[in-house]
């Protein structure tokens, strides 16, 4: 683990980055930035430490966290890593990494098996990279991405990979009826998929869940679905999802848990789905 208790000028970046690099059984690797800013502000000794961290072959398992990267830097890195099998980004801002990211997942060599993304600057241009790269990647197994819909981001091409089995998406904002009505649309064709986790804000309507709700009337792959902490999931909502569930005999696991506007009437209705 490189901690955010270090800065440059009590450790030699360049000599770490070889001495990673040359390291032929570290299979894990975590970078905290919290407090790395001065290393990157030397762009010299930055690039040195990447150039290095990039020619460990050992790493299968990379976790970025409170990381602010220069675009350069991180596009080396992500772009070189093709041993990786799971990769962790969370709160942090790689600009152009997302870029080689893409390239890492349509690299035929890549072995990259989970992706988890919270949050940080993932915004609509990481997720059209993303679209893009997983129409034709056949390794990503397991894919969780938390980000923020009113920056205009869709990710229902999510259920369009034919390689994704574990799937989560957590919306931190309120403003995701629209996407989850796409992801909907989308899950009726999947084929794949076997655990789902939903996670969106207050602005859902019954509406919108009722069309999701649809998709899974013939599905027949989703063996795990968790649909708690939907804030808006309401009696009507429940009710409907009993209906559609009545003809599925594929769900084995299902959790509906912190759902506070379902009253005693609406779990009525998920005890009559458990008979």
């Amino acid at each position: 683990m490189v901690e955010n208790g270090l800065d440059n000028t009590s450790t030699d970046w360049a000599t770490l980055g070889t001495d990673i690099g040359n390291h032929t059984h570290l299979n894990q690797l975590e970078i905290n930035g919290t407090k790395m800013q001065e290393i990157w502000d030397d762009i010299e000794m930055s690039q040195k430490f990447m150039r290095g961290l990039t020619s460990c072959t050992s790493i299968t398992q990379l976790t970025l966290s409170g990381v602010e990267i220069p675009s350069a830097h991180t596009n080396s890195t992500l772009d070189s890593l093709t041993n990786l099998r799971k990769l962790e980004i969370l709160s942090s801002h790689i600009g152009e990494g997302y870029t080689a990211l893409g390239k890492l997942l349509k690299n035929p060599e890549s072995k990259l098996h989970e992706l988890k993304i919270v949050t940080g600057d993932f915004f609509i241009d990481a997720s059209n990279i993303l679209s893009i790269s997983l129409e034709n990647n056949t390794t990503l197994k397991k894919l969780h991405i938390q980000f923020h819909s009113t920056n205009g981001i869709q990710v229902a091409w999510a259920c369009r990979n034919s390689s994704i089995e574990d799937l989560s998406l957590i919306d931190s904002d309120r403003s995701c009826e629209k996407e989850l009505m796409r992801i909907g649309e989308v899950l009726k064709n999947n084929t794949t998929l076997k655990t789902l986790k939903l996670k969106f804000g207050e602005a859902i309507t019954t509406t919108g869940w009722e069309s999701f709700n649809v998709a899974l009337r013939n599905n027949t792959t989703l063996t795990e679905l968790d649909l708690s902490d939907n804030s808006n999931f309401n009696n009507e909502a429940i009710q409907n999802f009993a209906t559609v569930l009545s003809n599925n005999s594929t769900l084995k696991t299902l959790r509906l848990e912190n759902l506070r506007h379902v009253t005693r009437d609406g779990w009525k209705v998920r005890v009559s789905i458990v008979l």
